[in-house]
């Protein structure tokens, strides 16, 4: 039965699955399991709503990757053979110098004020940013996303 359920490899079926991340793509991992637990009557934690979702996505790209997960349509059912299937473009907010050093001032005094001693590494801290947002490249970090271009071409690579 757990086979037949897909429970073999996870917790949850696969339809509970698609239901936690198709929920928590335009809402908070909270949120989710709320509106979860009204329309579906699902009673999941936003923690494992949360860790739910970031496993699936890890499947997704390692599928990707690894040639699995191909697309479900080709170049040829596109309208001259080409398509461009997003674009986005983000401004990632970042953390200041001036606001780090007000920061770390702060979480000095309260150190002191409680008799603590630092829990910061040896050496010289991370500087801050230059600016209060950065348009950063997706091949610098994944987490910085700022332009994502996905072009399907007459053989279905993407480029």
């Amino acid at each position: 039965m757990d086979q037949w359920l897909g429970l073999t490899e996870h917790r949850f079926s696969p339809g509970v699955r698609e239901m936690c991340c198709r929920e928590a793509l335009h809402c908070s991992f909270e949120v989710a399991s709320e509106n979860l637990q009204r329309t579906a009557q699902l009673s999941i934690c936003g923690g494992t709503v949360r860790e739910m979702v970031e496993n699936q996505g890890r499947d997704v790209i390692t599928a990707q990757r690894s040639g699995v997960l191909p697309p479900a349509f080709t170049a040829t059912a596109c309208t001259a053979q080409t398509l461009i299937t997003g674009t986005d473009g983000v401004m990632v907010p970042m953390v200041t110098e001036q606001q780090k050093q007000k920061r770390r001032a702060t979480e000095s005094a309260k150190r002191i004020e409680q008799g603590r001693s630092s829990t910061a590494s040896v050496g010289r801290p991370q500087q801050g940013s230059d600016g209060r947002t950065k348009s950063s490249s997706w091949w610098r970090s994944m987490i910085r996303t700022s332009r994502i271009v996905t072009w399907w071409g007459p053989r279905a690579i993407v480029r």
